[in-house]
C-alpha cells in the first residue's frame, strides 16, 4: 500500500484521493461562485436557446422591449426565458465534478455527457413550455431531474456507473503471437 504525507499527516492511497478530490472540488466550486456572483447573461445561448425551443414545439418565441425572450405555446401563459435555461449550470457542475477527479476518466464520455445533458436541458424546456399553467408544478421536480441526470453522467465519465474504462493500450504489454508448433512450422520454414 501506497503512504503519502499530507500537512504532516501519513494517508493511504484512498485517503490521498479522497484529499485531491476534496481540495479540487473546492478550487472549482470558487471559480463557480465568482462566476455566478458576476451573474453572467448569455444573450446569445438564451436567444438560441429560445428559438430552439420555439421550433421544437412549434411556438411563438417573442422579445421583449428590454431585450427579454419569451416562449408562447397556443393559449398558455408566455415562458420567460432567464440564464438559467441554457443549462450552463449544469455543464459547470459537470466539468467541475470530472475535473477534480484524480483517477483515470473519459474525455470521450465527458463529451457524450455534454450532448446528454443539452439534449436533457432542450427536452425539459420543451415540456415545460408544452405544460402551460403546470409549468410551477414540474419546475422544482426537474431541477431534482438534473441534479440527479448530472451525478449520473459523472459517474459514467469517470467509470463508476456502466463499466469500467478500458486501461490505456500503451500501459498494456503487448502480447507476442505463438509461433506455430509441430509440421506447420517446419512446412513454414520452407
Amino acid at each position: 500500500m501506497r503512504v503519502k504525507k499530507f500537512m504532516g499527516m501519513k494517508l493511504d492511497k484512498k485517503m490521498s484521493d479522497r484529499a485531491t478530490f476534496t481540495a479540487r472540488l473546492l478550487v472549482l466550486s470558487l471559480v463557480f461562485f465568482s462566476v455566478w456572483l458576476m451573474s453572467p447573461t448569455f444573450p446569445n445561448l438564451k436567444f438560441a436557446t429560445a428559438k430552439l425551443i420555439a421550433l421544437t414545439t412549434g411556438s411563438e418565441m417573442v422579445v421583449g422591449m428590454d431585450g427579454a425572450y419569451f416562449v408562447t405555446h397556443g393559449s398558455s401563459a408566455p415562458v420567460l426565458i432567464v440564464t438559467d435555461c441554457v443549462g450552463w449550470k449544469e455543464l459547470f457542475v459537470l466539468a467541475s465534478l470530472f475535473l477534480a477527479w484524480p483517477k483515470r476518466k473519459s474525455w470521450r464520455r465527458l463529451l457524450c455527457s455534454v450532448g446528454i445533458i443539452l439534449v436533457y436541458n432542450m427536452a425539459r424546456l420543451d415540456f415545460l413550455v408544452l405544460s402551460g399553467s403546470s409549468f410551477d408544478y414540474f419546475h422544482p421536480g426537474f431541477q431534482l431531474v438534473s441534479m440527479a441526470v448530472v451525478l449520473g453522467l459523472w459517474l459514467w465519465s469517470v467509470g463508476k456507473l456502466g463499466g469500467k474504462l478500458k486501461a490505456r493500450s500503451a500501459s498494456k504489454p503487448r502480447r507476442k503471437k505463438a509461433k506455430p508448433a509441430g509440421k506447420k512450422a517446419k512446412k513454414r520454414k520452407k
